[in-house]
């Protein structure tokens, strides 16, 4: 008889901790948080710590990871201890400044924008179809392409209305999301 296991695909989930920041250069502290990459019971797909309400989990203080775990569903508990070194970090207030000025990504933003829809999905807030087009559309581009002035200045320009778009995710995140107390 065989072994149920050697008959199972191999997983790749696996929990990060990440550092996302949210505002420019020095000015502020990032923030933490953790996320289940390549989730078996969701196909693969990504999705961040939340609680029992579904808020989304951060944290100041990377030590405190352990702390936000326990608040965790038993899907993400059952990877702990929680990672103690950052995996990623992120910096939306640079992806927005890119996404007004720049003409050419330096490869780093789809990443960033990737986290974010993920973000996004995890408040399971229904998207306004519009924005929803747009930051797929850039997400797909980036995918592929590091120009970004070809798509956001072609035609009508599309760069005030991705950063709508944009400006709504990080809205429907921060709408959805609890700070986890210091400890």
């Amino acid at each position: 008889m065989s072994d149920a296991r050697e008959t199972a695909e191999e997983s790749f989930e696996a929990l990060y901790l990440l550092e996302v920041a949210l505002h420019p250069g020095e000015i502020g502290r990032p923030l933490y948080t953790l996320v289940l990459m390549n989730e078996d019971a969701r196909q693969g797909k990504d999705r961040p710590l939340t609680d029992e309400e579904g808020y989304i989990v951060w944290f100041a203080d990377p030590r405190d990871a352990a702390r936000a775990l326990a608040l965790g569903d038993e899907g993400i508990r059952r990877h702990a201890p929680p990672p103690s070194e950052v995996a990623e970090s992120y910096d939306f207030a640079t992806m927005f400044w890119m996404l007004i000025h720049e003409a050419e990504d330096d490869g780093w933003s789809i990443g960033t924008l990737n986290l974010l829809l993920d973000l996004v999905e995890a408040t399971e807030f229904p998207y306004p179809p519009e924005y929803q087009r747009r930051l797929f559309s850039l997400a797909d581009h980036l995918t592929f392409s590091r120009d970004l002035g070809g798509l956001l200045d072609a035609g009508e320009g599309m760069r005030a209305p991705v950063m709508d778009a944009v400006t709504w995710a990080i809205g429907a995140v921060a709408i959805k999301s609890r700070l986890l107390p210091p400890g």
